[in-house]
């Protein structure tokens, strides 16, 4: 080897020499980091938003309104032809406007020499709007004509008056269909025929007005037991009355004993008066919120 060489190699060993007796140097501590300053005003907790529960939204209440209700004629369809189907209708005021309300329904037969005009003639209108007016219930009124006045009629009067006339009411008018908010009344002659309907198709009416009924005691006392037999848990209400001098008033006191004897509840009124349209007229009022009496939710009813 040559002697440069060996010098070379000879420094070269002398440096690793050196260098491994060397001590290591030591690690150096990394700073720690400090702490964040609190802030004085505590933070405001997370909280879950309450589920909302399900309120009770009040019932649509009827427009207030300061017209008069709406009278008119009106005409159902019927097969017969041996008499005009028409009848007049009652409307209570604002019945356009409350286009979310249904109504109780009213319907009053007229007496033998009458016909569907017979209470427009005692002021029916005038007299619903002035109750309207001063808080009675709303509801809705039909004047039909009794078809066939005679007894052979039963059959034909069921079928044009209890089916025809009341779904044509239905369908055309804006009706509650539950039996309480329907009643039905006569004067005299359609005294007779308002029990003669509910006994052909009971469970129809709530109310059965009998206004001077000149009904004789041996069929009143068929229609009340049939009454007191078939609807023995939901009798509808009555109301009797005539006037003291009412040449028919011994038919209007046997028809409050007999239906006592039945043990069927009725309101009985024997008043001063005649069997005449002054009567009628003067006691119309006491009819009218009579049948109104219970129908004061029927707004309520009609939403739901």
């Amino acid at each position: 080897m040559p002697r440069i060489l060996r010098v070379q190699l000879f420094f070269i060993v002398l440096a690793l020499i050196i260098g491994a007796c060397q001590p290591k140097p030591e690690a150096i501590p990394l700073p720690t980091a400090e702490p964040l300053p609190t802030i004085g005003i505590p933070l405001p907790t997370a909280t879950v938003p309450a589920i909302p529960t399900a309120t009770f939204v009040p019932n649509p209440t009827p427009v207030p309104c300061s017209q008069p209700g709406t009278f008119y004629e009106d005409e159902y369809p019927s097969p017969y032809q041996e008499y005009e189907p028409k009848f007049n209708i009652y409307l209570p005021p604002c019945y356009a406007e409350n286009t979310d309300m249904r109504y109780p329904l009213l319907i009053l037969l007229h007496g033998s020499y009458g016909d569907y005009r017979t209470w427009g003639v005692l002021g029916l209108a005038k007299q619903m709007d002035a109750l309207i007016a001063q808080g009675m219930p709303p509801f809705i009124v039909a004047m039909p004509t009794i078809p066939y006045a005679e007894d052979l009629g039963r059959v034909l009067n069921t079928t044009a008056l209890g089916e025809e006339l009341l779904g044509y009411l239905d369908t055309h008018y804006r009706t509650l269909p539950e039996v309480k908010y329907r009643a039905l009344g006569g004067l005299s002659y359609g005294a007779l025929w308002t029990l003669r309907l509910n006994d052909e198709i009971p469970g129809t009416w709530g109310k059965l007005g009998l206004h001077s009924t000149a009904m004789s005691a041996v069929e009143t006392n068929l229609l009340a037991a049939n009454i007191a037999l078939r609807m023995p848990d939901v009798l509808p209400k009555i109301w009797v009355d005539c006037g003291r001098n009412d040449e028919y008033v011994g038919a209007c006191i046997d028809t409050d004993i007999l239906l006592s004897q039945h043990k069927i509840r009725h309101e009985f009124k024997l008043n001063n008066g005649n069997h005449m349209l002054p009567y009628w007229e003067k006691e119309l009022p006491n009819y009218l919120l009579w049948y109104a009496k219970g129908w004061d939710n029927a707004q309520e009813k009609a939403a739901e």
